[in-house]
Formats: C-alpha cells, structure tokens, sequence
C-alpha cells in the first residue's frame, strides 16, 4: 500500500524561523501526547496529527508544507518525501520617474543621430568605389561620363545630409545630452571627420574633371591626393565612430 506522504517528520523542520510551530497537548494518538501545529499563527490539522514521542516532537510534513505554499511529492521506489518551494514573487518594477523618462528619451534621440551618422559613413565607401570605376571607365573609353554624373547626382545630396546632422547636434536637446554625458564631446569631431572623407572624394572628382576639360595635368595630381586623403579620412571616421558609440552604449546603460 501506498505510504502517505503525511509521515511524521523531526519538529526543526517546523520550527524553522518560527514560521511553523507545536505546542501544547489535546489528547494521545496511538498512544502519545497529541501537539497542535501552528502555522503563521493558524492551527493546522491533517489526517495525521503532531505528536510528541519521547521527548522529540514530530509534526505532519504535508500539512506543514503545504500551508507554507511548498509543494510535496513521494517516490514510492525510492521511499523519498520531496518538499518544493514556490519561488518568491518578484516585486513589481518600480514606476519611472520623471528624471529616467527624460534621460530615456534622450537617449532615443542621441541613439537616432548616430544611426544618421552610421548611414552617412557607410556611403564612404561606395562614393569611392564609384569612383574607382569612373577612373577605369575614362582609361579604356577616354570618357569622363561617369565623373560629371557624380557631380550632378551626389554632392548635393551629401551637403544637405550633413547640414541637417549638424543642425541637429546643435539643438537645446542635444546640448543637454552633451551635458548629461549621453553625447559623446567628441562626436562633433567624428562628424566633421566623416564630412571631411566625403568633402576629399568630392575634390578628386572635381578636380579630375577639370584635368580632362582643361587639359591641365596638376588637376590630375590633385585627383590623385584629394582622392588618398579622403581615403585616410575615411578610415578615421570609422575608427572615431566606433570609439563614440561605444561610449554611449556604456553611459546609456551604466
């Protein structure tokens, strides 16, 4: 038959931090002095009841256990009682203050200009690939097409994109974040950096152009140099926008 999981157990186990506690006497069971079981200040009763034997108080596992909001299992091959505690509750989040929903939206908003950033650096290297295509174009074709389609296409476009970044940096918003130390102080740097890149791709297109309809070869020299510095410039933006975002990623979640 079945052992029931309501065996008698030691009265430590009851007694611990005084949560579950025997005491007193109301009669005999199978010939020894009956205790009462309180539990957080309520008698508990089970089919089984406390009793004292010997000297040693044993108390009902399963009724203890279970008013204390634990779980009780039997292991019939192993003749094993388990007791499984209910994890605490968590506490309920506390409710923003105004100071964390006003670093939250700055964060936001610092978050977004750098995501700008991050698209205007990554035409970098694509304005210098074409670049490099227009050069080989010219050098089989002796066509400089794709060099004034550069012009009319891009710069503008580029101008107008880092005007707004810049605007935006500027803003009674964003000098708060500089103050708060959201914002990097070096940020302004990496900016300019990355418009410095694309402003030297510009100058070697340019300056390309005017050495084929010109027929000046300095022109062409200062392609070759316009074109190498906005390389190194851009490589530097990469490096310098890395460096700030890590930055913000660490004071935006300290």
């Amino acid at each position: 038959m079945k052992r029931k999981v309501s065996v008698l157990v030691a009265a430590l186990l009851a007694a611990a931090s005084g949560v579950a506690v025997a005491a007193g006497t109301t009669g005999e069971y199978k010939g020894h002095p009956i205790v009462n079981v309180v539990v957080n200040g309520k008698i508990v009763q089970g089919e089984v009841p406390g009793i004292n034997m010997e000297g040693t108080t044993l108390v009902p596992l399963k009724v203890i256990s279970e008013a204390l909001g634990a779980q009780v299992g039997w292991d019939q091959a192993t003749s094993t009682a388990s007791v499984t505690t209910a994890a605490p509750a968590a506490p309920p989040p506390k409710p923003p203050t105004q100071e964390d929903e006003a670093k939250r939206k700055l964060v936001q908003s610092v978050r977004a200009i750098y995501a700008k950033v991050d698209a205007y650096i990554d035409q970098l290297p694509i304005i210098r690939e074409k670049i490099r295509i227009a050069k080989e174009f010219y050098d089989i074709k002796k066509n400089d097409q794709y060099f004034k389609m550069m012009n009319e296409l891009y710069w503008k476009t580029f101008e107008d994109t880092y005007m707004a970044m810049l605007t935006e940096t500027s803003s009674a918003e964003m000098n708060e974040a500089k103050q708060k130390g959201i914002l990097s102080v070096d940020f302004m740097q990496m900016l300019e950096t990355a418009h410095s890149a694309m402003s030297y791709y510009k100058y070697s297109v340019e300056h390309f152009t005017r050495s084929v309809t010109m027929g000046q070869p300095q022109f062409l020299e200062f392609y070759i140099t316009s074109y190498a510095s906005g390389f190194e410039e851009e490589l530097k933006a990469k490096e310098k926008y890395e460096a700030s975002l890590k930055q913000f990623v660490e004071r935006a979640n300290p």
